[in-house]
């Protein structure tokens, strides 16, 4: 009976901090710059989407030197990329375009940061 509680209170705590890590990851700046920069678009604010593009890239800028030491570089090179394509998705005013971008900028920076 004691083995079996202590086996559910390290599994409580294993999910306790499963849990945890999973809502540390979720907000990230990177990820609360795309959540700003997808609310945006879907609510038709350009120049509001414009400035979340603009603070996305420079968070990217700040951790692409890190995640470059320890990362694939095609991820890195895919979400460079992926910015690209969103600055100029933005200035053509495509919603649909710039919001499946974040969606693949977003799958690929969950697959860099694990």
């Amino acid at each position: 009976m004691r083995q079996q509680l202590i086996i559910i209170g390290i599994l409580a705590a294993l999910t306790a901090v499963a849990i945890g890590v999973e809502a540390y990851v979720q907000r990230t700046p990177f990820d609360r710059h795309l959540a700003d920069l997808e609310e945006a678009i879907f609510a038709g604010e350009w120049a509001r989407a414009e400035q979340g593009a603009a603070r996305l890239a420079e968070e990217w800028a700040k951790r692409r030197p890190w995640l470059q030491i320890t990362r694939s570089t095609q991820s890195i090179f895919e979400i460079d990329r992926a910015l690209g394509r969103l600055q100029i998705a933005l200035r053509a005013k495509a919603a649909l375009e710039a919001a499946d971008l974040i969606s693949d900028i977003r799958t690929v920076w969950r697959d860099l940061i694990g």
